[in-house]
């Protein structure tokens, strides 16, 4: 199920790669339209006869068990193995998956102001009282941090923000000390008191 996690992508990608080693390998004759950046033109007709030909048809017919290329004769694979092995790897119940690691920079908050009147609005200045002059409603985060919560059983973990209105005076700080107590500070206010155990 895509919406359970990324997984897919995984196999997308190890897929990608396997088709392209096996057509790499299956018609050696045909390795420079394969290539990036070793592209041959061709003639129009020739284009049109690839373009219907199925180079995959050893992989969905099941009467084939081992596949050669079609220049020199060499083995490329056996098909039950590799149907078995990619079902495998389909089933694996743990993969590697890699974020992008960014920093925001930027607003603090979303443009939009809210009129007076709201009971979680963040202020528009220090001197300027959201009941008067209203405020904004979302902040912006930095980046995140992790924040291991020490319970009475257990062990919890949680992904708690760095607000970019409090990511600049963290990077301006100058000892570990200080901006240690400054990250506990920025996790005891994301979090609720239920979880500030740490």
């Amino acid at each position: 199920m895509r919406e359970v996690n990324d997984y897919h992508h995984a196999i997308d990608g190890y897929l990608t790669t396997f088709i392209g080693q096996y057509l790499y390998r299956t018609y050696p004759k045909l390795q420079s339209y394969f290539v990036y950046n070793n592209f041959k033109k061709l003639d129009s007709k020739y284009l049109e006869r690839l373009g219907r030909f199925n180079f995959l048809w050893q992989l969905e017919d099941n009467k084939t068990i081992d596949v050669y290329d079609n220049t020199n004769n060499e083995f490329v694979l056996n098909v039950p193995e590799m149907k078995e092995y990619i079902q495998k790897i389909n089933n694996y119940k743990y993969m590697l998956v890699s974020k992008e690691v960014t920093t925001e920079r930027g607003a603090f908050y979303k443009e939009t102001k809210y009129k007076a009147g709201g009971t979680s609005l963040i202020p528009i200045k220090q001197n300027r009282p959201i009941n008067i002059y209203g405020g904004y409603k979302e902040k912006r985060n930095s980046y995140m941090m992790l924040v291991k919560i020490n319970k009475k059983k257990e062990t919890i973990y949680k992904i708690v923000g760095i607000p970019r209105l409090l990511s600049d005076k963290l990077d301006r700080l100058s000892t570990a000390g200080e901006k240690q107590l400054l990250l506990e500070e920025i996790a005891r206010t994301s979090l609720s008191k239920t979880e500030q155990d740490f």
